[in-house]
């Protein structure tokens, strides 16, 4: 299980990015993916935005990283399985 100082460097450990100034701009892409989750059971969803960040995550993390960082921002069960849908269509 991770904490909020191990997954911080466990992203920093991962990061593919040849600029580390870009590392805040890109974890900040997980809160924009929790708060377009919660919007989206309340209207109707933007699914382009939430995959093409969960892209970009991949991207610059890889797959299996990417992941674990997700689930462990959206610690709320019921988004958590629309995080899953999601995931599956960006990452696979």
């Amino acid at each position: 299980m991770f904490t909020d100082q191990t997954i911080f460097q466990y992203a920093v450990l991962h990061y593919r990015n040849s600029n580390p100034l870009e590392l805040r701009q890109d974890l900040r892409r997980l809160g924009y993916i929790k708060k377009l989750l919660k919007k989206s059971t309340k209207d109707q969803p933007d699914n382009k935005i939430i995959i093409n960040h969960i892209k970009t995550l991949g991207n610059v993390f890889g797959k299996e990283v990417a992941t674990t960082l997700l689930f462990h921002q959206i610690d709320d069960p019921s988004l958590g399985s629309m995080l899953q849908q999601y995931v599956t269509v960006a990452l696979d």
